[in-house]
């Protein structure tokens, strides 16, 4: 049962709404926009979540106010229990489950999986969560578990993500990802009811699976290279070459495409396909 909310310092309570309340920060958070040419393409990612930076911004400083008018209102109180604190200063679940941001863990809005320069490797067979915008700038070697990209969650990859055999990177419900660096996959690669994948980078994948099932999608923009991989799509799925930059490339050794149901493959740039790699 849940229990009623008790405000034990109700000015500085009253404070901290009204901060957010007023915030002006948030008028636009729901704005989405794409790109839909070459020369748009940086802007559009440049502003890709500005809305929703703000409104984070404005929840912040709410929070900000309720804590700090708490704490001099009960004359500056003791401080919170050994549980709380982590990595980056995230704090654990209430059960003492794995910390945000970490393998096997959970990634929110405005995180970053692995920051420019860095390299790491995931070798736990766990599941890791993403949610809100979330960016890889560094590289990241996913060698056994799941990388879940969730509902109207969005990766942005921007360094590089190796998929490896035993491993699976995930795209479901609403979820989408942009490549705008380089995507590597031995493993597996599904993309689930509504989800989307946007190459501007490059793919190259070799012994993978790509499956595409609900209304998913993927657009190639950038290089792709297909090597003995088998790409399934069932459903009204779609894998498109090229329809906003016709100088898009595609590469198929091996492998090939099995199409079901409503599913559909459009080619507006360049398809090279051999038997063998």
């Amino acid at each position: 049962m849940r229990r009623p909310f008790t405000a034990q310092h109700p000015l500085a309570l009253m404070v901290a709404v009204a901060l957010c309340a007023s915030s002006p920060w948030n008028a636009h958070a729901g704005e989405d926009g794409r790109c839909d040419t070459d020369a748009a393409a940086e802007d559009c990612e440049d502003g890709d979540g500005a809305g929703s930076r703000s409104m984070h911004r404005g929840w912040l400083i709410g929070g900000l106010a309720l804590l700090a008018g708490g704490a001099a209102a009960a004359g500056g109180g003791g401080g919170g229990g050994g549980d709380e604190g982590g990595a980056d200063g995230q704090t654990g679940g209430p059960t003492g489950g794995t910390v945000p941001g970490q393998e096997g863990g959970h990634f929110g809005h405005l995180q970053t999986l692995t920051a420019a320069g860095a390299d790491a490797i995931w070798s736990r067979n766990v599941d890791t969560h993403v949610s809100g915008n979330v960016r890889n700038d560094g590289r990241l070697q996913l060698a056994a578990g799941s990388l879940r990209v969730l509902n109207d969650g969005a990766l942005h990859n921007h360094g590089t993500l190796s998929v490896g055999a035993q491993a699976q990177l995930v795209l479901e419900n609403d979820a989408d990802m942009e490549n705008r660096g380089r995507l590597e996959l031995n493993g597996q690669l599904l993309l689930q009811r509504d989800a989307s994948l946007e190459n501007v980078g490059s793919v190259f994948a070799r012994n993978a699976t790509i499956t595409l099932t609900g209304e998913s999608d993927i657009e190639n923009l950038g290089d792709m290279q297909l090597h003995q991989t088998l790409v399934r799509m069932d459903g009204d799925t779609e894998f498109d070459n090229g329809e906003r930059r016709r100088n898009a490339s595609m590469t198929v050794n091996g492998g090939g495409f099995v199409l079901s149901g409503m599913a559909e493959f459009d080619n507006h740039g360049v398809v090279s396909a051999s038997a063998r790699w």
